[in-house]
C-alpha cells in the first residue's frame, strides 16, 4: 500500500506520532511518506502556523491557556465558519492534484487542520482512498467533529464516547492510544538500566522533562529537587531545544556528580526504564511513553491548553501524582518514593492506559493493498 501522512509543525507531538506511524508502516513492506499538511495552503501559511503555535507554548503560555480554555467553553464556534476551517480551504486543489498523481491507497492525519483539509478534498474532488485521523492527546481535539473522514483513531474508549456524543458515528472510532516508536516498547529491568548507565543502584534515579522545547520552570524544579533531595539521588534533567536552558542549568549544577544535564537524549527509552520517577508535563507523547514504561509521573501542567486535558485524564485514572508548582515537585517526588503501595496502585494504572496503545490496528484498520 501507498500511504501519505499529514502531519504539522505545530508542536513536535504532531511529527512524532507520524513518525510512530510511518515506523509501522514500513515494517509491513508498505510505501509510507509523511509531509506538512499545512504546506498546500501556502509555504508561507505553514510557517506562520507553526511560529506563532511555537512563539505562544514557549512565550506566551497564559495567553495560549486562555485562548485554548475560550475556545472549549465555546466549542461550537469551532465549526466551518472558524477562520482557520476556511483557510485551510485553500489548500483542497493542490491536495488532490497531488494525491491524484501519486496515487496514495491512504491519507492519514495527526492534526485536526490537515484533517480538516482532506474531508474537504476527498468530498469535493471525489477521490478514492481511504483516510483517517489520529488524536496525539487524550481529549477530543476541537473540531475534530468536522473532519468528515473514514476513520478517527483515539487515545482511549473515553475519548471515544465523547467524540461520539458530538456526532461521529461509533463505527468510525477505533480505540489505539497515541502512537509511540517502538524502541519504547523495549524493556531492561530498572536494576540492569542503571548498571548500564552508571547509575548507583541504590540511588533513586529522577528523570525531568518538560517537552522537546524545554518549556515551563526548568530551573526552579531542578533546584528545588537539588535542595529537597541533595545527594540522595540521581537527576537527570533533558532541556531539549532550549539553549538557554541547558547553558543556564550547566553553569549552576554541571559540576555535580549526580545531575546530569543534557539538550536530548538519544537512548531515552533505556533512561526511561531506569527511572524511579519521571517529572514531565503532561504532553500526550511523554504520558503515553511513561505509561507503556510502566513510570510513575509527577505531572507540572507549564503550558495549560489541552495538555489541562492529558493531566485531568491520568490524575483521574489514578494514574499520576500532580505538582501544585516547581516549589512542590519535590515533596510529591518524595512522598512517591516513601509510598511503594502508593507507587504500586499508579502503576497498576498505567497498565491499564497502556493496554490501549495498538499501532498496529492502525495498520491493520485499512488491510491490505488488494482487499476488497
Amino acid at each position: 500500500m501507498k500511504v501519505l501522512i499529514l502531519s504539522s509543525n505545530t508542536g513536535t507531538g504532531h511529527n512524532s506520532v507520524a513518525r510512530a506511524i510511518q515506523e509501522r508502516f514500513v515494517a509491513r513492506g508498505d510505501e509510507c511518506i509523511i509531509q506538512d499538511g499545512l504546506k498546500y495552503v501556502s509555504p508561507a501559511a505553514s510557517v506562520i502556523i507553526s511560529t506563532g503555535h511555537v512563539t505562544l507554548y514557549k512565550h506566551l503560555r497564559k495567553i495560549n491557556d486562555l485562548g485554548w480554555r475560550y475556545n472549549i467553553k465555546h466549542r461550537d464556534g469551532v465549526n466551518e465558519d472558524f477562520p482557520l476551517y476556511k483557510l485551510m480551504m485553500y489548500g483542497c486543489k493542490d491536495l488532490a492534484l497531488y494525491l491524484i498523481q501519486e496515487k496514495f491507497d491512504i491519507v492519514l492525519c495527526t492534526h485536526v487542520f490537515p484533517g480538516w483539509l482532506l474531508a474537504n478534498t476527498v468530498k469535493k474532488y471525489n477521490i478514492a482512498v481511504k483516510t483517517g485521523i489520529v488524536e496525539t492527546d487524550y481529549m477530543v481535539t476541537l473540531g475534530s467533529e468536522y473532519c468528515d473522514l473514514d476513520y478517527h483513531f483515539v487515545s482511549a474508549p473515553e475519548i471515544r464516547d465523547a467524540l461520539e456524543k458530538l456526532g461521529v458515528d461509533r463505527e468510525k472510532i477505533i480505540v489505539t492510544g497515541i502512537p509511540v516508536k517502538k524502541e519504547i516498547f523495549k524493556k531492561v529491568s530498572r536494576a540492569e538500566a542503571k548498571e548500564q548507565l552508571n547509575i548507583k543502584s541504590d540511588r533513586k534515579h529522577i528523570m525531568v522533562m518538560l517537552g522537546s522545547m524545554g518549556g515551563g520552570p526548568m530551573v526552579r524544579i531542578t533546584h528545588n529537587l537539588i535542595k529537597n533531595l541533595g545527594s540522595q539521588a540521581y537527576i537527570t534533567v533533558i532541556c531539549g531545544s532550549n539553549k538557554k536552558m541547558y547553558k543556564d542549568l550547566k553553569l549552576l549544577y554541571g559540576l555535580r556528580k549526580n545531575i546530569r544535564i543534557t539538550k536530548f537524549i538519544k537512548e531515552i527509552s533505556l533512561w526511561m526504564d531506569s527511572a524511579d520517577i519521571f517529572v514531565t508535563k503532561p504532553g500526550g507523547i511523554s504520558t503515553t511513553e511513561s505509561a507503556i514504561k510502566n513510570l510513575p509521573m509527577v505531572l507540572i501542567n507549564s503550558v495549560g491548553g489541552c495538555e489541562t486535558e492529558n493531566m485531568n485524564f491520568f490524575i483521574s485514572r489514578g494514574a499520576a501524582m500532580a505538582a501544585d508548582g516547581p516549589h512542590d515537585v519535590a515533596a510529591v517526588v518524595r512522598r512517591l518514593l516513601a509510598d511503594d503501595d502508593y507507587c504500586h496502585d499508579i502503576q497498576e494504572a498505567l497498565k491499564e492506559i497502556a493496554a490501549f496503545n495498538n499501532t498496529e490496528l492502525i495498520c491493520e484498520t485499512f488491510g491490505e493493498k488488494n482487499a476488497d
